[in-house]
């Protein structure tokens, strides 16, 4: 018997609960959060450095951060200290020294910083 009842709620009323769940409506996405002027600065070196921000504070303020190639060196990087709540900055294949890594540690202790080299 308990085959049976297996059976027809698989085919009679798992289709059913799959096309009201399909039919519910999707939530739209968050507005955008404004960039705070303490950050606008640096948010436009960042777009042409072609930097990635990977997620906000619900204040706007940047928390990660991608930054990649060869024009992101330990200069760039000492500018990023304005970002008071970046808390993960990923460096992929950058000119960014251990030197600078270090700097930056000092200046923003939280700071977690990872760097990749992808070994070309």
């Amino acid at each position: 018997m308990s085959e049976t009842i297996r059976k027809s709620f698989f085919f009679v009323f798992f289709p059913f609960f799959s096309f009201f769940l399909a039919c519910q409506e999707v939530p739209e996405p968050p507005p955008d959060i404004p960039i705070p002027s303490s950050e606008q600065e640096i948010h436009e070196e960042i777009r042409r450095l072609g930097g990635v921000v990977g997620e906000r504070n619900p204040n706007g303020n940047i928390v990660v951060l991608t930054l990649e190639g060869a024009s992101v060196t330990d200069k760039v990087i000492e500018k990023l200290t304005a970002l008071k709540r970046l808390e993960i900055l990923i460096l992929h294949d950058t000119r960014v020294t251990r030197k600078g890594v270090k700097k930056m540690n000092e200046e923003m202790p939280k700071l977690k910083i990872i760097a990749k080299r992808s070994g070309k």
